[in-house]
């Protein structure tokens, strides 16, 4: 009797368990998301790559700030992942980057995906390096061409023909004028519109491979109405 009783028991177990197993994998139908992506991701716009003058000094030159060199790159801080079931926070003109790791994420990618994914993450980097290094050398010839002056001024105020106050005056306009130099001058634009195409196209390789379910959560994100 006990025996029977025992072996009803287990019978029932492994039902319940199986049960449970299939419901599991209704629920959740894609592969672990994490696997083999880094999540964590964040995209940065092409204004992160040109970066910025510097303020000069009495004791420093001008340099070029708040540069990187890649797009696709860990986060700057600990936030990268996000809380779970919630969007990250919409690129906005002020902040260079945004965590398209999170996004990605909440799309729940196939594996398939997600190895397309890493070869348009490589594509992106690939795309950028030309237009990387003809941004550099224009920014540089820039850069030191001020610091040139800079240095002149420099010397006026060791000679006594200028005043601290008013070499002071002369470094901000001066980076003023670098500033100008750096908007208007051609190589730098050509560059910037070369950075933001290969960032477009990073956003729309990516897109093209999601499924219509992936598509309403990446239009919802994006603000794009069908």
């Amino acid at each position: 009797m006990k025996s029977k009783l025992f072996r009803n028991i287990y019978v029932v177990a492994i039902l319940a368990a199986m049960l449970g197993i299939a419901a599991c994998q209704k629920d959740n139908p894609v592969e672990p998301v994490d696997n083999g992506m880094d999540y964590s991701m964040v995209l940065l716009s092409p204004n992160a790559i040109v970066g910025e003058v510097s303020e000069a000094s009495l004791t420093t030159d001008f340099t070029l700030q708040n540069v990187y060199d890649k797009m696709l790159m860990p986060p700057s801080d600990d936030k990268g992942k996000g809380p779970n079931g919630e969007m990250p926070p919409k690129p906005e003109p002020n902040n260079g980057q945004f965590r398209i790791g999170v996004l990605l994420r909440m799309l729940e990618l196939d594996s398939a995906q997600r190895e397309q994914v890493k070869i348009f993450a490589q594509e992106l980097e690939d795309c950028i390096k030309e237009y990387r290094q003809m941004l550099r050398e224009a920014q540089r010839a820039i850069i030191e061409n001020a610091n040139a002056q800079r240095r002149q001024i420099m010397e006026q105020l060791k000679a006594g023909e200028i005043t601290r106050e008013q070499a002071m005056q002369a470094l901000k306009q001066l980076r003023e004028e670098t500033r100008t130099a750096m908007e208007t001058n051609e190589d730098i634009a050509i560059a910037r519109q070369g950075l933001k195409d290969c960032h477009d196209a990073f956003l729309e390789n990516v897109k093209s491979i999601l499924t219509t379910k992936q598509l309403e959560i990446w239009n919802k994100y994006f603000g794009i109405k069908e």
